[in-house]
């Protein structure tokens, strides 16, 4: 099985907190929910609309979509970062609101201004594809590297990327490297994965398996399916590690448990085989 390094967006994944089991009117409410409404509506409290916003979308998201976005729009208008990053992913993905990459780049843009590394993340990746705006790597850059330097994983893997395929930005191998070791010590996964891809190819360095298999091991263990892959690989070959086909059948698995159909695959391939 070949897997080869590929470009994620890392968009943030919205929290959801336990459902109510009640409307949220003062007098229906248990005490901890009530403190957060009173906190909300009376209080301006930009954390308690939030908690309010999650609490609502656990409960049952497209039936509560007008008080979700309401509660995490004031969040948002009450400057809370996060808020403004998550409402901006409702717009981008369609979730419970209607589709408007226009909305998810002004709310981008106000996280990333409020210093949220994933608002900043998910703006230079709008700006990277063209959605809602006119595609520009360069601009895109600018917002990953913000995104890097408040120790977002994801937007210094995309860096990494745009350095590594010369996207807005000189081709630099050195460059693309630091990124992706900055985006593996961050727990990043396919950072760690993209750096192992580094060292198995030696690109920009001296070829090392038995390093490549270190950060493909690591980028498995924080669940990216590519890395696992090539984990597999590596030892399906015994390429930089003892040959096993049973451990390589073992990270192949793991690849079809993270949804990769190619994992299924090779896995049903080596099993065929007696291992």
């Amino acid at each position: 099985m070949k897997l080869i390094k590929i470009m994620l967006p890392v968009i943030a994944l919205w929290a959801v907190g336990t459902a109510w089991a009640n409307d949220d009117k003062t007098n229906n409410l248990d005490d901890e929910n009530r403190n957060y409404y009173d906190a909300c509506v009376n209080n301006n409290k930009a954390s308690a609309c939030r908690e309010l916003a999650y609490l609502l979308l656990g409960r049952g998201g497209e039936a509560n979509a007008p008080k979700v976005v309401t509660y995490i729009e004031k969040a948002c208008n009450l400057n809370d970062a996060e808020s403004c990053n998550n409402i901006g992913f409702l717009y981008m993905t369609g979730n419970i609101v209607k589709q408007d990459y226009i909305k998810a780049n002004t709310y981008y843009e106000k996280a990333c201004n409020l210093n949220d590394g994933n608002g900043c993340h998910n703006l230079g990746y709008l700006y990277d594809s063209g959605k809602g705006v006119k595609q520009d790597y360069s601009k895109a850059n600018i917002y990953y590297e913000k995104a890097c330097n408040l120790n977002y994983g994801g937007g210094c893997h995309n860096l990494g990327h745009s350095y590594q395929n010369g996207l807005g930005v000189k081709q630099d191998y050195k460059k693309a490297k630091s990124y992706y070791e900055k985006a593996c010590n961050l727990d990043e996964g396919i950072g760690c994965n993209n750096l192992g891809m580094f060292y198995k190819n030696g690109l920009g360095l001296r070829q090392n398996m038995n390093v490549a298999a270190s950060y493909f091991e690591k980028g498995c263990n924080l669940k990216n399916d590519i890395a696992c892959g090539n984990l597999g690989e590596l030892y399906e070959k015994g390429d930089g590690v003892r040959q096993n086909k049973t451990t390589a059948k073992e990270y192949y698995g793991k690849v079809c448990d993270l949804g990769n159909q190619k994992g299924c695959d090779a896995y049903r391939k080596l099993n065929e085989q007696g291992y």
